[in-house]
């Protein structure tokens, strides 16, 4: 990921400093496509899931802590997850943990 740390001196050198796209790239020691893609794009671009995340201990109890959330409008703003793990583990029968 070291294009995260030139992604803001290439575009300020190109846009505001007039070096060229291909300056630009021989000054960082890159190809000409890294200066020209940085400068197509106002933010840098990150990374992407080829697929959803797999969650199996999780997936079959997201309704439920979605439904918690939406009914206690408190607890997104704590993000307590106690909170919202002991009306889990009581209503839909996950196995209790002890927090201490």
């Amino acid at each position: 990921m070291e294009y995260v740390d030139i992604y803001s001196p290439v575009r300020r050198m190109c846009l505001k400093d007039g070096m060229s796209v291909r300056a630009a790239a021989r000054y960082f020691n890159k190809d000409r496509e890294m200066p020209s893609k940085m400068l197509r794009h106002e933010l840098p671009w990150g990374y992407r899931r080829s697929e959803p995340a797999r969650r199996p201990m999780l997936d079959g109890y997201v309704d439920a802590i979605d439904k918690i959330l939406r009914t206690n409008k408190n607890l997104i703003e704590k993000h307590c997850a106690k909170e919202v793990f002991v009306p889990l583990s009581h209503r839909q029968g996950y196995a209790q943990i002890d927090f201490g």
